[in-house]
């Protein structure tokens, strides 16, 4: 007799399961390493002329199998333990949790459970680190196999059988009873729940090896037969290889005394023999999409630790409109793209410079040599930096107040309106990041009806501005100013737009400029501390559950608005003094952007409305009333001045 050798199973995880483990760990489990249950199939495995015994992973291991039978597989339940750090991967105690794992299978032996469902018999514990900035993951598998009973034997060498009528009698029974293991006995196939009465059983068994080993699911099926039949010594076994057809043979033993949970082994070995961890570094097939599984991996930190209630969605789907590709828009579509938005459309009507590459951070040397509008250049160039991301540049001007509108352009600036408005009703959120003052309005008007979330950002040499405009008022707003103006917080859809504080409309700014005046002038720093503040600003205002009408405190802004912190109305940035303060405003009644006399008539008068404010500047004082405030304010003064002369005299 020759001592009974048996092949252990190889662990063939595939990219699927990588990835479905993957996205369980950032979207489900995050830091959490508990034990997790997973589904292998054992199979075999062929590859040039090397056979060999396979326990097989892929992305249906999360799934317990489903009911139908697939000829020659056996599904195996295991426990997946996830650890957070390398170091707690190698240092982690494996002779304890082969030791578990195995006792666990002894208690089914010893009560008798594996009779009813020899499935039990089989399992694993897979220990893997996963390093997923990198793709790498590092594995080690314990599929345990108790050395129980002694001194197992081949009594007789396993032949292949010859028997046609016994192939057919043990294939269709596999299929009838789920691939477990039965007996045959007097030539008919028996469940192996009758194993403690019948005489001279044959065992029949998936066997996944190939040669003259034994597969490893055997070495536990024979310690719990031994250990329920006392009384035998030896076994005859028919092992079925699916296509390779059955093996015949006989396996004797020694029965050991001792009761005791036996010794046990399972540690898989590496491609060496050597007992150590495996390693798989995910193929680089598609860069684009593994870099945006990383891009989300960076955002998903936060959510597993520092903030757990922070809904990522609200980035990723927003869609953003920038209007204005220069200083701030290139700064604000980068500062954007750290918290995952990925839905851009910029409108400008520039082209790139030369003096623009080093402040504009999306324009290069070569965009300017080529003269690239910087709207379609700061798109493509977004998605140079990320390429799944959706971005677009338009190039177009936007109508203002004090520019007249000569009949030859009529036309073409109504189709600059119509256009206009259609996109800022196409994007959730839009940002005013334009040179003039008088170019913020049309958008910030057109922001206020449609009752979009819309962010100014503004700078100059010493100071910037970020704010965001009000939502869409829910009262009288005259009302809303008998309140007392100290009152905490102030609501959403009562706080001032761009212009409210204006006593004056806005007019034609650009005409008569010197040079310095035509050109953005302002320190270096201040366009990224401007734009950050804006990002974080809007980061915070989409997590607070009232979105756009999320209020703003007036004295100390409150830090637990949202999960983010506080939902301010502006901040207001000194460089002069490295200083900032975050005022909130009302919203005034007689605004020449989102007033209401102003957004009726628009929507009303449409067009012609417009065409009034592009060619007659003192138009929108009349219809908001600022031109008797001009009036009052003259009246007072003259009363001053003769109060004044009065006292000299």
């Amino acid at each position: 007799m020759t001592k009974a050798t048996f092949a252990p199973f190889v662990t063939a995880a595939h990219g699927s399961f990588w990835d479905a483990l993957s996205q369980r760990k950032l979207t489900e489990w995050k830091l959490d390493d508990s034990p997790r249950c997973v589904w292998a199939q054992a199979a075999q495995y062929k590859a040039s002329q090397k056979q060999t015994s396979q326990l097989q992973l892929d992305h249906s291991a999360f799934f317990q199998p489903a009911d139908q039978i697939r000829a020659g597989v056996l599904n195996i339940p295991g426990t997946l333990i996830l650890y957070n750090t390398a170091e707690s991967f190698g240092s982690a105690d494996r002779k304890a949790l082969l030791t578990a794992k195995a006792d666990a299978i002894w208690s089914v032996v010893k009560s008798g459970k594996w009779v009813q469902n020899p499935a039990l018999l089989n399992s694993f514990v897979l220990t893997v680190y996963a390093d997923l900035k990198k793709m790498v993951y590092f594995y080690w598998n314990c599929i345990p196999a108790l050395i129980y009973p002694n001194d197992v034997e081949l009594a007789e060498t396993f032949k292949p059988g010859e028997d046609k009528q016994l192939t057919d009698l043990v294939h269709s029974t596999f299929l009838e009873n789920g691939n477990t293991p039965f007996l045959l006995v007097d030539g008919k196939a028996v469940a192996m729940s009758e194993i403690s009465t019948v005489k001279n059983p044959t065992l029949v068994y998936l066997d996944y090896s190939n040669g003259d080993e034994l597969s490893w699911n055997l070495r536990n099926l024979l310690a719990a037969i031994a250990f329920t039949r006392k009384d035998l010594s030896s076994i005859n076994v028919v092992a079925s290889r699916g296509a390779n057809g059955i093996l015949s043979g006989k396996i004797s033993w020694t029965r050991p005394e001792s009761e005791d949970l036996p010794t046990a082994v399972g540690w898989e070995r590496d491609e060496n023999g050597q007992l150590r961890c495996k390693r798989v570094t995910l193929p680089k097939v598609d860069q684009a999409a593994r870099a945006d599984q990383m891009i989300d991996l960076n955002l998903k930190l936060i959510s597993w630790r520092l903030v757990p209630d922070i809904k990522l969605h609200h980035y990723t789907n927003a869609r953003c409109l920038v209007l204005g590709s220069g200083t701030l828009g290139c700064n604000m579509a980068r500062a954007l793209l750290g918290w995952g938005v990925k839905n851009f459309t910029f409108v400008d009507n520039s082209t790139v410079s030369l003096s623009n590459p080093v402040r504009q951070s999306l324009f290069t040397f070569k965009d300017a040599q080529e003269g690239k509008g910087k709207a379609e250049a700061a798109a493509e160039n977004l998605k140079a930096i990320r390429p799944t991301v959706n971005a677009k540049g338009i190039s177009m001007l936007i109508p203002m107040p004090g520019h007249s509108i000569s009949p030859s352009e009529v036309a073409k600036t109504q189709e600059a309106v119509r256009q206009l408005e259609e996109l800022i009703k196409d994007h959730d959120v839009v940002f005013l990041l334009l040179d003039s003052r008088e170019a913020r309005w049309l958008p910030s008007l057109i922001a206020a009806v449609h009752n979009k979330l819309c962010f100014t950002v503004a700078i100059g040499f010493n100071s910037f501005l970020a704010m965001r405009h009000g939502g869409e008022p829910t009262g009288n707003i005259e009302d809303s100013l008998q309140d007392d103006p100290r009152s905490l917080p102030i609501p959403g859809s009562e706080l001032s737009c761009f212009f409210c504080n204006d006593v004056t409309a806005p007019t034609n700014s650009m005409r008569d400029r010197t040079l310095d005046q035509q050109c953005t002038v302002t320190r270096p720093g201040a366009c990224f501390w401007a734009t950050s503040m804006a990002t974080e600003l809007f980061a915070s205002v989409v997590q607070h559950p009232l979105g756009i009408d999320a209020p703003a405190d007036t004295a100390q802004p409150d830090d637990n608005a949202t999960v983010l912190g506080a939902t301010p109305h502006m901040i207001r940035g000194f460089l002069n003094s490295f200083k900032q303060m975050t005022p909130a405003v009302r919203r005034n009644a007689n605004c020449t952007a989102c007033g209401a006399d102003v957004r009726k008539k628009f929507v009303e008068e449409g067009w012609d409305f417009l065409l009034k404010v592009f060619n007659e500047p003192a138009y929108l004082e009349q219809l908001t009333g600022l031109d008797q405030l001009h009036i009052a304010a003259e009246d007072v003064n003259d009363q001053i001045m003769a109060y004044e002369d009065d006292e000299s005299v």
